[in-house]
Order: C-alpha cells, then structure tokens, then sequence
C-alpha cells in the first residue's frame, strides 16, 4: 500500500515537472519575437480573463455534439458488426478486403463522395465519421473475437453451454479489452476528424472554424487558445474512458 502511494506521488511529481519544462520550453521561444509564437501568459489570459468562453460556447457545444453523435455511432454499428464479422469465419474472409482498404482511405479523402450523396451540412460529416471510425472498431472488435482464449470456449462447451450462450458469456467478455482498446483509438480519431472537417468545409460554427476563422484574421493568441481547449477535451475524454475501462475491465492484467 505504501509503496502504491510512493508511485502515485512520483507519478504526479513527474507529470508536474512535463507541464513546467513544456511551459519553459514555450516561453523561452516566444521570446525570440517570432510573431506566430505568443507568450503562455498572452494565450492563457485569452483563455481566463476575456469574454472568450462567451465568444466559443456555441462553437465548443457544436463540436461536442458532432462528437458525440459520431463516436456514438462508431460504436453501435461497429461492435456489432465485429463481433459477428470475427465469430463467423466466411463472413470474416468475406468482409476483410473491403474493410483493409477502406480503413486505409483517409476519411477526408472521403468526403467528397459523401457530400455528393448527402450535401455538405452535418449529416454528411456525420455519417462520413462514423463510416470511417466504425472500421477501426470492428477491426479491434474482430481481433478481440478471433484471439480469444480457445480453452475457454472449449471448457464452456464441456459445461453444456449452448452456442449463444459461449457467444454471450466467453467470447464477448474475451472481446471486451480489444473493444475499450478500440473505443480509445476512435474516441480520438473522431476528435480529430470533426476538427478537421470544420476547419476546411464550410461549417457555420465549431472549434475547428474558430481555429480557421483565428488564422485568418491573425489572432494567434486566441487560435492558440482554441488548439488548447480542443487539446484538454480530448485528453479529458481518454481519461474518462480509460477509467471506465478500469472498472468495466477490472480482469485486464490478472493472472487467471
């Protein structure tokens, strides 16, 4: 117990000393008067001390919402589609050229098509993201199926255990760390598209526009601020899941 303490405190002593040695490194640059590298001090008052939260809520509520209607999405349709697509060999062999290649198209690459077939509002963003997310997730979801412990399902099946019931019972829960694995990745692999997409494709609000809209009319201390926020959402989110999975996954990394 106490040593559990010792690598607690070390942990956040090493995390304080990040940010400190990032923040120097930060404020030893901006002082080489480079225009496009403000100050700590200069973004973090944009961030705390102006009527900023104001000027983006509706922004930060946009993303938010494209966020979480995408991942969302991702999830539904592709756990499902995993666990069957890694449980049924033929399907599997079927569906794995298909899924290699269009998880190798950048989703942005994509988005032309999609807003051929379904116009350039949210909609077409949205399904474009859950497109390319629900890939990633029935990937991890089928290699969670297919490298299940054999054993299992075998000592399951001596038992009298029915085919649903070894579907239900082992294969799912051999499933589950690959899944929340899964759901990490997409978690910010969503982020990063919605950002992207508002940036560069005619949104009417979101913090990828405010990042563009700062760019160009040379704001940088308030695009600075915009990157950070998107940043800390993100961060906060893993955090969030990764806790989740601690105690949804509380096996993980025992033995037996």
């Amino acid at each position: 117990m106490l040593l559990e303490r010792q690598s607690r405190m070390l942990n956040r002593i090493i995390l304080l000393l990040s940010i400190l040695v990032f923040l120097g490194a930060w404020q030893v640059i901006s002082m080489t008067d480079l225009p496009f590298i403000p100050s700590p001090q200069d973004v973090f008052t944009v961030i705390f001390f102006f009527n900023f939260w104001s000027d983006i809520a509706p922004d930060f509520f946009a993303t938010l919402f494209r966020f979480f209607a995408a991942f969302i999405g991702a999830i539904i349709l592709g756990v499902p589609l995993g666990l069957l697509t890694g449980y049924f060999y033929p399907l599997y062999k079927f569906l794995e050229l298909p899924i290699d290649f269009f998880r190798a198209v950048p989703a942005t690459a994509l988005f032309p098509l999609f807003m051929l077939f379904f116009g350039i509002g949210d909609f077409s963003k949205t399904l474009l993201i859950i497109f390319s997310c629900s890939l990633i997730m029935m990937i991890h979801t089928i290699s969670g199926v297919r490298h299940g412990v054999l054993l299992r399902r075998m000592a399951a099946k001596t038992m009298g255990a029915n085919k649903l019931q070894i579907f239900s019972k082992v294969i799912f829960f051999d499933a589950l760390p690959q899944i929340f694995t899964g759901i990490k990745i997409v978690l910010s692999t969503c982020i990063i598209i919605v950002v992207v997409l508002e940036m560069f494709v005619g949104s009417k609000a979101g913090l990828g526009k405010k990042i563009y809209d700062f760019h160009l009319t040379y704001r940088i201390p308030y695009m600075y601020s915009v990157i950070i926020i998107v940043g800390c959402l993100s961060y906060f989110l893993n955090r969030l899941f990764a806790l989740l999975e601690k105690k949804v996954v509380h096996w993980q990394g025992k033995a037996g």
